[in-house]
Parts: C-alpha cells; structure tokens; sequence
C-alpha cells in the first residue's frame, strides 16, 4: 500500500532508492472502502446542500469539505480513526468558533485571516494540541478564503463547514464498522498463518 524510503542504500546518482511494498487484501479493501465513504459523503453533501440553495460554489466546496473530513478521519483502526476523530473536531470547534465570531463582526481581509490562524494557533498551543495546529489553520483558511470569494451571509460558511465536517464523520464510522466486520476475520487468519510460516 505504501512507499518506504530504503534503509540509505543509494543507487546510480545518489538518488535514494524506494521499496515497494506488497499490497494484501487488506490494502485493496481499505482503499476501496475509503473511496466509497468518499463517494457517499459527496453524495449526501450534495443532496442536502441543493436543499438549502446556498448556490453551485458553496455546494461544490460543501462537498469538498466533507471528502476532505472523511479522509482525514479514515484510518485502518477504529482506535486510530477516533483519535483523529477528536483532533479534527477540536480543530473544527476552535476554527468555527474563531471564523463566527470574525464574520459577524467584520469582512473577510487578509490582516483579518493573519489574525485568526495566529489565534487559531495559540489557542491551540494552549489546549495542548500542537499537532493540530496545521488542522485548524486549513480549516481557518478554507472558511474564510469561501468567505471572501461569496461574501453574502458569509457568517453562514463556518456553520456551512462545521456541517460537513460532521457528516463526514458519521460517514466515516458507518464505513469502518462495516469494513472491519468483513476484513477482521479474513486479517486474522492472515496473521495466523503468516506465524505459522
């Protein structure tokens, strides 16, 4: 499923040489799994933001938005998947709450972006979540910059967001329950019999 550099052994150049690793099953089932959460997440996005009319451009980005939620959140573990889970929704939270309270107030400018994502960060050090920071930084950027580029109502596109973000990760958890069921045996009996050898 992935690329490893190899342990320094350069080749021809000095170019570092990359081992490629045989993709199982597993691999195959998860990528497939994670393009149709992908799919289905749009799909719904799309239903439910034609609903409200919020015009072609905040639909498309609603959808992007959600892709990227579910993505994010989509790991190999249920474990792995709630812990990005919570980073991505306190990002979410500290973004919402920093693009509302800017968008009620005044309009989009770029000092006015520069101002939130030093907030964004240093709330975010101050929560203890440094590993997050690039986190809510995107989701700061991505609000504000559709903001800009739809400024009417644009109080509604952190709303609009924290929306997608949520349904994104009720997707993703449906998608990875139904995934592991299938797999967790198959995976196992892996494991067995590569011991056995």
């Amino acid at each position: 499923m992935s690329q490893r550099v190899g342990d320094g052994a350069k080749g021809a150049g000095g170019a570092m040489r990359l081992k490629l690793e045989r993709l199982s099953t597993w691999d195959v089932a998860y990528a497939v799994d994670m393009a149709l959460a992908c799919l289905i997440t749009y799909w719904i996005m799309a239903e439910v933001f034609s609903r409200f009319g919020h015009g072609a451009f905040s639909d498309l980005v609603g959808g992007l938005w959600a892709i990227v939620a579910t993505v994010y959140v989509f790991r190999d573990t249920r474990a792995k998947s709630l812990s990005a889970t919570i980073g991505r929704m306190i990002a979410t939270g500290v973004s919402f709450a920093l693009c509302l309270l800017c968008l009620l107030l005044f309009p989009f400018t770029p000092t006015g972006l520069a101002t939130l994502l030093t907030c964004g960060t240093l709330i975010m050090m101050v929560l203890g979540r440094r590993e997050e920071i690039g986190l809510t930084a995107v989701t700061t950027a991505v609000v504000m910059l559709v903001a800009a580029i739809d400024p009417h109502d644009a109080w509604r596109q952190p709303l609009l967001r924290l929306m997608n973000f949520d349904r994104g990760r009720r997707r993703r958890f449906m998608q990875m329950d139904r995934l592991v069921f299938i797999f967790s045996d198959y995976r196992r009996r892996g494991a067995i019999a590569a011991s056995i050898d």
